[in-house]
């Protein structure tokens, strides 16, 4: 799905169109410079993301890191993160992403699947992302599913969804390997800054006609 603009709504959630409802998965060819501004505004969603970059490079931030993602690379953003990214220097920046609930993995409510892999992850507010580089062994074979399930997906042959679902459910459990330290580290960041930062852009957005002062914004 190619897309130029994101459908969000007044809390800067992204409004995702599903082609098909049973499938609570999404991929999109996104080049940045069809977006308004040649950036993806801030936004955020309960589904997870991942994010291959074909060309060029990217800016992802998040509300507590910035992260330079070149073309070869990719990225994980975690669920309800409020993110932005913009282009870097040099050519103009395409990904390939999968934005997927995470339903499509658990198998049901409370499996194993869920309570031991999925929701230690969602539930880590110090993993808002994380980025992947080729030379890294582990990373290499996560950009490898990414790509080889975006052309599952893209291809829509008889049977993708399984092969899309396998290669997912592959990519979590080598990410479950990756965060592993993350997780055992027990650190915790508030909420806090997050809330304030999404109550100051819908503050701007309702009111960017007007002339906002920053102690108004603050």
């Amino acid at each position: 799905m190619i897309i130029s603009e994101l459908k969000l709504n007044e809390n800067l959630e992204e409004e995702l169109a599903r082609p098909i409802a049973a499938f609570p998965h999404t991929i999109f060819y996104d080049d940045i410079s069809r977006y308004p501004g040649s950036y993806v505004p801030w936004h955020w969603h309960s589904d997870v993301e991942f994010v291959w970059v074909l060309q060029g490079g990217i800016r992802l931030d998040t509300n507590h890191h910035s992260y330079s993602i070149q073309a070869g690379e990719g990225a994980f953003i975690n669920s309800n993160v409020l993110h932005y990214k913009e282009p870097l220097s040099g050519p103009v920046p395409i990904l390939l992403t999968h934005v997927f609930d995470l339903q499509l993995l658990t198998g049901g409510h409370k499996s194993i699947f869920e309570q031991k892999y999925i929701t230690p992850i969602i539930d880590c507010k110090e993993l808002e992302a994380m980025t992947f580089h080729p030379s890294v062994p582990n990373h290499r074979k996560i950009l490898e599913l990414i790509r080889r399930a975006y052309d599952a997906a893209d291809d829509a042959a008889y049977g993708y969804e399984f092969a899309v679902r396998n290669d997912l459910s592959t990519i979590w459990c080598l990410l479950c390997k990756e965060v592993e330290p993350i997780l055992k580290s027990k650190k915790v960041i508030s909420n806090q800054n997050e809330d304030r930062i999404k109550k100051m852009l819908l503050f701007i957005r309702g009111n960017f006609q007007e002339m906002i002062s920053l102690e108004q914004i603050a």
